[in-house]
This record gives structure tokens, sequence and C-alpha cells, in this order.
């Protein structure tokens, strides 16, 4: 396994990667992109090439892990989900490699992630090393539960998801910059939220007693995927070519529930405002059912048991939605100046809240009459300290509900302009297609009634 992983982890995805970044530098991506190919069969193509590179690999020594059959202690199955899951990583580090390289289009990024996607597939095939061995020894008694087949069919679903959010971002970035780049993006980011809330109900309903936990748990997970995806969002280029106007719909209805998957940062703010909305709502809703279900006691909770759900989600996307709109002020202030790609844009917004997270840490670890054991208003800018005091409900504040919401609300109508201008915008092109099909139509019709008349 020593010798597969390292070809499979390590040659295959870094060979994905160097296939297309090659072409940025050969300046050879020109001819393939006036050509009839395109982004996505251009990634697709390069990441069958490595599939059929990794398939190659395995033939060659999948055959002598049979040999492990020898051994007490191996099953059949265990040794098929090691070479299945082998297989998934293979393929997911590979478009990973592919959406890097499609990424970098200057040559210090391209050195510099060549550098840092080598060191990291070098510790993700150490790690798994460790990972294969733990499950060869632990694997057998557990794949008879049918919790564990329920787990991978979770894991399975997420891996799903993000390979398609990352093949979409791939063909995005590889699409000329007058075209459409975000709509099937955020469309694939719909499709996995909605997958991915339905998996989070399954397991706080199977969690029984362990529900609230499981509920924060999985709240932390969606909340980290927002402000991710939110710093992207906000970094998008304002404003959008005719050709991009040319795809609005004429429909005022289907207009209004398309407008949030449209590009530019406005609709990005928007978009990202609804999904947390929409998240905070589920997570309400969690609490109001196992306060439904579950009889009040008069036993107080234990002592580390998480408590008020709804305060956590509402308190955490405000933070996410702070952040990322702070973030978007700074891009669109910089880019008066000189031009800002989204990668720089959204490592601004990360270097914000990463400030705002350190600065209060740093003066809670150096003040002597501190040090963390309790918590101060002064580190309201800190999302994790905020949390985990919400969390503690022991000297639970409304002032950390209230604090981060208000200056959420303050961020929010900052940018109010910029969501109000995309909003005309669209609604701007949304007319003009019509006046233009219309025109067209009038036109046409003169046509055949010119061409009808006795007199032509």
């Amino acid at each position: 396994f020593v010798v597969l992983a390292f070809a499979v982890f390590v040659v295959v995805p870094f060979g994905a990667y160097r296939s297309l970044s090659t072409e940025h530098e050969e300046r050879t991506f020109e001819l393939l992109s006036i050509s009839a190919l395109q982004p996505r069969q251009i990634i697709a193509g390069k990441l069958l090439s490595a599939i059929i590179q990794m398939f190659l690999y395995f033939s060659a020594t999948a055959p002598y892990m049979g040999f492990t059959l020898l051994l007490k202690g191996i099953d059949v199955p265990s040794i098929l989900l090691v070479l299945f899951a082998s297989v998934l990583a293979s393929i997911g580090f590979s478009m990973i490699s592919l959406l890097l390289a499609a990424l970098a289009r200057r040559r210090g990024w391209q050195v510099f992630l060549s550098v840092a996607i080598i060191t990291a597939l070098l510790f993700a095939t150490v790690v798994s090393f460790f990972l294969v061995a733990s499950a060869l020894m632990f694997m057998g008694p557990v794949m008879r539960e049918p919790l564990f087949w329920t787990l991978l069919a979770t894991l399975l679903t997420i891996y799903v998801t993000y390979f398609a959010l990352a093949f979409q971002l791939s063909a995005a970035q590889l699409t000329f910059e007058a075209d459409n780049r975000s709509s099937k993006v955020r469309a694939a980011l719909v499709i996995q939220f909605l997958v991915a809330l339905g998996w989070a109900a399954y397991w706080c309903v199977v969690s029984g007693s362990g529900f609230v936990f499981v509920l924060i748990t999985l709240s932390c997970l969606f909340f980290a995927h927002w402000f991710v995806v939110g710093a992207f969002l906000t970094a998008e280029t304002p404003g959008f070519s005719k050709r991009v106007a040319r795809q609005v719909p004429r429909r005022k209805y289907w207009r209004s529930i398309m407008a949030l998957l449209l590009p530019g940062p406005g609709t990005g703010m928007g978009f990202l405002l609804s999904n947390l909305i929409c998240l905070v709502a589920m997570v309400a809703l969690g609490e109001l059912t196992i306060d439904l279900l579950v009889p009040p006691t008069t036993t107080p909770p234990a002592v580390g048991t998480p408590r008020r759900p709804s305060a956590f989600a509402v308190v955490a996307a405000s933070y996410v939605f702070l952040y990322c709109g702070l973030g978007g002020m700074g891009v669109r202030l910089l880019r008066r100046w000189r031009r800002v790609p989204i990668l720089a844009g959204a490592a601004i917004t990360w270097l914000i809240a990463a400030i705002g997270i350190l600065v209060p840490s740093f003066f809670a670890l150096v003040l002597p009459d501190h040090q963390f054991r309790d918590y101060r208003i002064w580190q309201i800018t800190d999302p994790i300290a905020t949390l985990a005091e919400i969390l503690d409900g022991s000297k639970f504040q409304a002032a950390l509900v209230i604090i981060p919401c208000g200056l959420a609300a303050l961020v929010g109508l900052m940018n109010l302009r910029v969501m109000a201008e995309a909003a005309n915008e669209i609604h701007a092109a949304g007319q003009s297609v019509v006046y233009a099909r219309d025109s067209n139509a009038r036109s046409e019709s003169r046509n055949v009634e010119a061409a009808s008349s006795p007199d032509h």
C-alpha cells in the first residue's frame, strides 16, 4: 500500500496539476480556448487522463494487496473498502489540483502552489498509512453495523457534492471573463446545501439524547463552509457584460428567483444572506422540535452541555455576514487603485477575520488579570470566544447576541447600495432583453406583411 499510496496520492494529482499549469506557462491554453472545446470538456479531459493513469497504478499493485488475504485478521470487504477509498481520494486530490492550476495564472503563484501541493500531498500520504492501518485493525466488526454504512453514505454524498463544486469552479476559471462564471457554481452550492441539510436532519433525529450537541456541531461546519464561500462571493468583479445581460430571464418572477445566481458582489451578498437565514431557520426549527418532543425536566443540564442553539446560530450567521461584508468593502476600496483577483479578495476577508480573532486573544493572553479565565465584552470581535460563551450558558448575556447582530446589520446597510445597484442592473438588463425581443418580433411581422402585400 505504501508504493500505491505514493503513486496515486502524489504522482497522479501533481501530474494533473502540471498538465494544466503547463498550458498556461507555454501559452498553449489560448489554442485550447479558441477551439470548439468548452471549459468543462477541458477539465474533464485532464481529469480523465489522471484517472487512467491512476488505474494503471492500481492494476500493477492491487493484485499484490490481494495476497494479504493469506494473513489472518484481514478480510475481503476491508481490502475492497480501502481500495475504493483510495480511488476516491486520488480522484479528489486530482480535482483539487486542477482547480488550483486553473486559479494560478501567474508564474509566481504557480511556483508557490507547486510547492504547497507537493507538501500537502506528501502529508496526506503519510496520514493515509495510519488511517489504513487503523481501518484494517478495527473495520471488521464495525462493518457489521448499519450505522457504519449510513455514515459512509453521508461521507460519499459530501464527497460527490464537493467534487461537483470543484469541477464547476475549475470550469468557471477557464471561462473568459465576459461570460457567466457564477450561475452554475451557485446552483451547485444550493444543491449541496439542500442535500447537506437533509443529512443533518437525519443525524440530528438518530442522535437521540445528543441531539443538541449534534445540532451545534453540524451548525459549526455549515457556518465555516459559508464563511469560506462567502469570501469568494463578495470578492467577485462588479457588473456583468452584455453577454451575461442577454441571459437574464425576461419574466419578472423568474428573474427574481434567478437574480441571486447571477454574478457580482451585490448578488453574492444577497445569496450569502439568504442561505444564512435558511440555516438559522433550520437550527431554530430543530430546537423547537426537540422542545416539543422531549418533555421538560426540572433537572439542570450537565456541565459542558451546549445550550441555546438558536442564539448560537444567529450570532454565528451574524459573524459570517459581518466579516464577509467587511471583506467585500475592503476589496471594492482596493479596486479603485488596482486590480484585485478573486482569490486575493477572499484572502482579504480571511485576513480581516483573523485580525478580529487574534487581537482580542492576544490581549486576553498577555493581561495579567485575564489569561482566558473569563470572557470580557471587548472580545466581542472574536467569534470563537463569543460563541463559546453563549454555549456555556452560565453567564449568558443578551449583549452577546445584540452586538454581533447590530454590527452585521450595520455592515448590511453599508453594502445595501451595492446590492441595490445589482438589483437595478438586473432589472434594466431584463427590460432590455424584453424590448429587444419585442423589437425583433415587430420587425419580423412588418417584413412578413410587406412580403405578403399585393404591391410587393
